[in-house]
């Protein structure tokens, strides 16, 4: 079923959908809990139902593999989920999500440098163009009025983790294709979960626990955990592995429209920065999909 184009395809607007409301969920969030609060609720909540699964599957894997995976837990997941809480407080969703259009961008680098994948010339280029799109992101004015980032300079944060995300699909790809989607997913979470819960065990979040949106938020977090970060990265591994790394991060394309959707629902503004940084960044990963096209991997 993961052979077929089709479904290949559907999967990859599915995974949009859900990676593209995942931004719109941890900024509800931090309007309660702060930026680690955030992140360390998203990985705590995501790993709990995977802990029996990961304690029997960790045995499985030799010292090797056991090791890749905690890289690409930590890397792919742990790390950037942090990064993204942080940079939310200061930059807006769609903002975002335009940042995690890098993706690609990176994924080819990453491929190219560390993984040896024949690239064009024209692929370099694309990542030429997408970077200067994100420095239109970066170097705007910060606007102090509702819709608006407070501080567009976190957008660094953003680019950081992109890279880890590049980095995290050609290492899936290439150094962990013998080991099944579900033992990487629950081991990788079973060993960030007592350093994000420890997060969560200060005074602070306790006495939050009697706010009256405690329970709401929590369960928009859990959605965005169970359904965004475990769910979805279950079926991203298992895609990737059937597909080029350069294909399957396409999918920032749809994440972005789904994200910047639902920004403007939330009465986030576009300005001319935002049109011009989607322009260079869209534009940057068609032609870093031009190897694909022909038929180069």
């Amino acid at each position: 079923m993961f052979n077929n184009k089709k479904f290949q395809f559907f999967i990859l607007l599915l995974l949009a959908f859900i990676w593209g409301s995942s931004f719109i969920i941890i900024k509800k969030g931090l309007i309660l809990f702060s930026e680690t609060e955030v992140a360390s609720l998203r990985i705590t909540l995501a790993a709990i139902p995977l802990l029996p699964i990961g304690l029997k599957r960790m045995k499985t894997l030799t010292k090797k593999e056991f090791i890749y995976v905690i890289i690409s837990g930590f890397i792919g997941t742990g790390i950037p989920a942090y990064l993204f809480s942080i940079a939310q407080k200061h930059i807006t969703s769609s903002e975002a999500s335009i940042y995690n259009s890098l993706t690609p961008l990176f994924t080819l680098l990453i491929a190219y440098f560390f993984f040896k994948t024949k690239v064009h010339i024209l692929n370099f280029i694309g990542v030429i163009i997408g970077l200067i799109g994100s420095v239109f992101l970066i170097t705007q004015k910060a606007e102090f009025q509702a819709g608006y980032s407070l501080n567009p300079y976190y957008g660094i944060l953003l680019i950081i983790a992109t890279l880890m995300y590049g980095f995290n699909t050609n290492h899936l790809k290439y150094n962990l294709k013998n080991v099944d989607e579900l033992t990487i997913i629950s081991v990788s979470f079973l060993m960030m979960f007592l350093p994000s819960l420890l997060f969560l065990s200060n005074k602070q979040f306790i006495e939050k626990v009697n706010n009256p949106m405690f329970l709401q938020l929590i369960l928009y977090l859990s959605i965005l955990a169970l359904v965004g970060t475990t769910t979805a990265m279950i079926i991203w591994v298992k895609l990737i592995k059937h597909i080029s790394v350069i294909f399957a991060s396409t999918v920032t394309y749809f994440i972005t429209f789904f994200a910047m959707g639902w920004g403007l629902l939330d009465n986030e503004n576009f300005n001319i920065n935002h049109l011009i940084a989607v322009i260079c960044i869209f534009a940057g990963i068609y032609l870093v999909n031009y190897k694909s096209r022909n038929g180069v991997q």
